[in-house]
């Protein structure tokens, strides 16, 4: 369980970052609060944030692979995807070709638009109030 916190923390680190980088850049375009979110999390990502184990159930298939929620059915079809893209066209294992499918970054963060935006609002409000938690 620690590993996903870690990871889940990872993400959201990544996507504030972003946020904040598409705020800075696109502030001249009046770009709302919300439209930043959205854009950050369907942005590329750094990666999945799921571990090799987790992502190699997945890419078989079982029933440790079924998921509730379309980010992480999402995330996990893209993911078994290029994993057979590369199978095929390289011609390497199921293994070597995740290892290189987690290590090249997804297409996006895999967060809904709703959570997106409320992640950059209370990230904004925290850095409003000067770190105080409400």
């Amino acid at each position: 369980m620690e590993n996903v916190e870690n990871e889940r923390e990872a993400r959201d680190r990544d996507f504030l970052r972003r946020c904040m980088a598409l705020s800075r850049h696109v502030s001249t375009k009046g770009l709302s609060c919300r439209e930043v979110a959205h854009k950050a999390a369907a942005s590329p990502a750094p990666g999945y944030y799921i571990s090799y184990d987790y992502a190699l159930r997945i890419v078989g298939g079982g029933k440790s692979a079924e998921i509730r929620g379309s980010m992480p059915r999402q995330r996990n079809e893209e993911i078994r995807r290029r994993v057979r893209e590369i199978t095929r066209k390289r011609g390497t294992s199921k293994g070597r070709a995740l290892t290189m499918v987690l290590e090249s970054g997804a297409s996006r963060f895999f967060i809904s638009p709703k959570r997106a935006e409320r992640m950059f609002y209370e990230y904004l409000n925290y850095k409003r109030t000067g770190g105080a938690v409400r």
